[in-house]
């Protein structure tokens, strides 16, 4: 609730209650003298969440912090193109942290939400067979209103079509569904 009303010093602080067991494993709990440091970053949460929070990797990265990341099988072809970073497992690090965390460790206000963009690009195969067989429309959509179905707060993350309404009436779009049956 702190955080949806923007109330991110003590959302933050509180955020952290998700993750206090971890101290004792050399959680990564600041972003300070990264430089020449191993961080193994897991993704926690869904894809969604993943890709969302792949915009945090560059700040590290930036540190001189070596980056090991772990994230869903699905997303490892994605995920490649972020640099200074590997795709690996926990071994020889010197911390680890969930990737849901990341914006707790920079102290993310609205203001202050990491937006270089694009922080990650799709393959270069794929998207030149993909422009070949989607018409040319300036504006297109890819939509997914619904989460994993194994996903334990499935009801939570998801919403109908008719919810998303709405968003055609902005440009009319040409929307594409990403959901991909599990």
């Amino acid at each position: 609730l702190l955080l949806l009303t923007e109330d991110f010093n003590n959302g933050w602080r509180e955020y952290k209650f998700f993750y206090e067991d971890f101290d004792k494993y050399n959680f990564l709990s600041d972003v300070e003298n990264l430089e020449g440091n191993k961080i193994f970053i897991y993704s926690d949460k869904g894809f969604g969440d993943t890709i969302q929070y792949l915009r945090y990797i560059p700040l590290i990265t930036s540190m001189k912090a070596t980056v090991n990341l772990e994230v869903q099988p699905e997303l490892k072809s994605l995920v490649k193109t972020l640099s200074g970073l590997n795709l690996s497992e926990k071994s020889d690090c010197n911390y680890f942290v969930p990737i849901t965390y990341l914006p707790a460790l920079f102290k993310t206000k609205i203001n202050s939400i990491s937006s270089k963009v694009p922080y990650i690009v799709s393959n270069k195969n794929l998207s030149e067979k993909w422009k070949k067989e989607l018409p040319p429309n300036d504006f297109k959509v890819g939509i997914c209103w619904e989460t994993n179905s194994l996903n334990s707060t499935r009801k939570m993350c998801s919403c109908t079509l008719a919810e998303l309404y709405p968003l055609f009436e902005i440009e009319k779009p040409t929307a594409y569904p990403l959901i991909v049956p599990l």
